[in-house]
């Protein structure tokens, strides 16, 4: 089994845990914040250290642990990182692959190639600017005149960056803090609601929204000013990465995230009083079964192990307990069943069974191996509404059930 190191906190980083965790092997993911370890799929092969790291600090990552190969997925306009990782990956003698992300092209707009020239081009233009390059270099655009009230710098919704508009003196009222990226109508209507002339970007590709910004500007008659993009290093973008990853580890090629996922058929049936067997008894296992509890079948956990508070739901006769390790026939009789163990020829063993006694199967490692996925439910009386992104992106499944979640009240009374 491979270890693998991705850098991520983009939405490269995220598709790439996703194809990687489609196959046999152990990911470590460094991301620079919390809220870019919520964004994550879960995995039980997946660890995920949030913090900045120096090029000292990964260096000693990357001695301590010997990865397979490090993955630097990072923002395309994060140069001191990538130089960081790179540097660390040459000292500890370590693979490194860069990933890419596909630039674009648009017409109509002011090339600009760093943030003190787009600060230069706003001070020779009138009216309010919709900043939307990120905090990081905000301290460019205080040359700005009257830049506390002429620009609305739209940010990340973290304490950091909305510390950092503040203490350079940017209005609270004009602080834009959320996470893209954003739809057309949602950039049309800002620009339309701050008055804005100017909309300032990077070339963040169609993972960053910078059509979507393109677009906008235009709808709106507003300046575009892009601010284009560092001279990449060689790398491959995520189109062409399975075939390397096939190469070079036998994973498989149709494990391709750009390909068009089948639309997943929703099927509700009736789990009351039918017997689900649940392999593992971690985290993840823990919000399998507390889902299905919610639904009146009677789970049964086989695990060496189990968490504090799985532990509570076998003493109070809520689940079956089975302290061992898992033999073949635990699944027999089952109307479903749960692989979560953090050991994939357990939970492979798991699916051989379900499969030859035609039971369906979830297994938390091994997309292929799943005969059914386990949608985001939101749940009011006997209305339940469940869903899916088909498997391809976990994040927006997330999204949509929180929103609907949030909203659920409006639509039942």
């Amino acid at each position: 089994m491979q270890f693998f190191l991705v850098f991520a906190g983009t939405t490269e980083g995220r598709q790439l845990i996703e194809l990687l965790a489609a196959n046999p092997c152990n990911i470590t993911a460094c991301v620079a914040t919390d809220y870019g370890e919520e964004v994550l799929p879960e995995h039980p092969n997946l660890t995920v250290l949030a913090g900045r790291r120096g090029s000292d600090d990964i260096e000693q990552l990357l001695r301590e642990q010997r990865f397979d190969c490090v993955f630097d997925a990072t923002h395309p306009y994060a140069t001191a990182v990538t130089h960081n990782i790179q540097t660390a990956c040459i000292a500890a003698d370590t693979p490194y692959l860069r990933i890419l992300r596909e630039e674009s092209a648009t017409q109509n707009c002011t090339y600009v190639q760093n943030a003190k020239e787009a600060a230069e081009y706003c001070n020779r233009i009138d009216g309010k600017i919709l900043l939307t390059t990120g905090s990081k270099e905000l301290d460019c655009f205080t040359t700005v005149s009257d830049y506390a009230t002429r620009i609305i710098p739209r940010v990340l919704p973290t304490p950091d960056s909305l510390s950092r508009c503040i203490q350079l003196g940017f209005a609270a009222k004009n602080i834009i803090c959320m996470q893209g990226p954003f739809s057309t109508e949602l950039n049309i209507a800002t620009l339309k609601q701050i008055g804005a002339a100017c909309l300032v970007t990077k070339d963040s590709g169609s993972a960053g929204g910078f059509a979507e910004k393109c677009e906008a500007a235009r709808a709106v008659g507003a300046h575009l000013v892009v601010i284009g993009r560092p001279p990449q290093t060689n790398g491959v973008t995520l189109r062409e990465l399975p075939k390397i990853l096939e190469q070079r580890y036998g994973y498989l090629p149709e494990a391709n995230i750009n390909k068009q996922a089948s639309p997943y058929f929703p099927l509700f049936v009736s789990l009351r009083n039918k017997d689900v067997t649940v392999v593992g008894a971690g985290n993840i296992a823990a919000r399998r079964m507390n889902t299905l509890l919610g639904f009146g079948c009677k789970v049964q956990v086989v695990s060496p192990t189990a968490t504090q508070p799985i532990q509570a739901l076998a003493k109070e006769g809520r689940i079956t307990l089975k302290l061992r390790e898992y033999r073949c026939g635990d699944c027999k009789g089952s109307a479903l069943a749960v692989a979560a163990t953090n050991n994939r020829a357990v939970n492979h063993s798991v699916y051989e069974e379900c499969t030859a006694q035609n039971i369906l199967v979830s297994v938390a490692d091994c997309k292929a191996e799943c005969s059914f996925y386990f949608p985001g439910i939101v749940q009011s009386g006997n209305a339940v509404i469940g869903i899916t992104a088909s498997g391809s992106d976990h994040h927006l499944a997330k999204k949509i059930t929180d929103h609907i979640r949030k909203h659920i009240s409006t639509i039942i009374d």
